[in-house]
């Protein structure tokens, strides 16, 4: 604003001094026209004979001159003068078109900043109606019954194995080795005969469950930067005995997981609550350092 002010006393100035200067300009050229006149009277009508061309030019010369060179000057002045003031104007158009520029970009920033808000509300709401589609999903998987029976036997074969080879920590003390590599062979290979001691509709039921599981681990971990308790909501929807008998599966056979499976399963387990381990040993397994 100070800068248009400043602009327009400048103009107005120049303006005011363009139209003084012109004024004296057009007076002078005025001025120096009178002596033609003058000297064809005197040379007509007042004397008897001609003047000679020494005497007009010198009369001309003597008289015109002075008033037309400063007319001329004058002139030449307030040219200068106009392009100075078409500077100014130039100058203010600049301005107005830095203000208008810098209008324009902050309007472009907030429609950014409501594009990125309007974008991040909807990858929640996507996020939301996927993760409870896919939860749904989930608890429909199979026939409940039928599903909870086979992860309850599944879970107490395990345990059992478990406690044969592990009598230690489950025998009332609270043990927070991992098991060695020996012990996790054993069970792995327990855990195979298992797995083909299942009917085919068991192991179906099984396997389709616990890919539902993942897909919506790999969901809740796809999204970067939004908060949420998805993790809380998704304990809350699953089985105890398929917990336990997920978290054995991936302490004695993690190569049955996608290495991004294992990650997700990695995050999911340091994130449970150490209430919700069947053995309070088996939340110090994993690496939480």
């Amino acid at each position: 604003m100070e800068l248009e002010k400043d602009l327009k006393i400048q103009y107005d100035g120049l303006e005011s001094e363009i139209s003084k200067f012109r004024k004296w300009a057009i007076f002078l050229a005025f001025m120096a026209f009178i002596p033609f006149p003058i000297a064809a009277i005197f040379n007509f009508i007042v004397f008897d004979s001609f003047l000679t061309l020494a005497d007009f030019g010198g009369y001309i010369g003597g008289v015109a001159s002075p008033f037309g060179a400063i007319s001329g000057i004058l002139f030449v002045y307030v040219a200068f003068l106009g392009q100075r003031q078409q500077l100014l104007y130039t100058q203010q158009e600049i301005r107005i078109n830095q203000i208008e520029l810098r209008d324009t970009r902050k309007e472009i920033e907030g429609q950014k900043e409501q594009l990125i808000l309007q974008n991040k509300q909807f990858q929640i709401q996507s996020f939301e109606s996927t993760f409870f589609n896919l939860l749904t999903h989930f608890r429909n998987s199979g026939p409940v019954d039928m599903l909870k029976k086979t992860y309850i036997l599944l879970f107490a074969d395990f345990n059992q194995i478990g406690l044969k080879i592990e009598p230690d920590g489950y025998g009332g003390h609270i043990s927070s080795r991992r098991p060695d590599a020996d012990q996790i062979l054993a069970k792995q290979e327990f855990f195979f005969r298992t797995i083909r001691n299942l009917d085919n509709v068991e192991y179906s039921n099984v396997k389709n469950s616990l890919n539902q599981l993942l897909s919506i681990l790999g969901h809740i971990f796809s999204i970067k930067n939004i908060p949420n308790n998805h993790l809380n909501t998704l304990i809350l929807n699953i089985p105890k005995e398929e917990l336990y008998v997920l978290f054995y599966i991936f302490i004695y056979n993690p190569e049955a997981f996608l290495p991004p499976q294992r990650k997700h399963l990695e995050i999911f387990f340091l994130e449970l609550p150490q209430s919700y381990y069947h053995h309070p040993s088996h939340y110090f397994w994993l690496d939480r350092e």
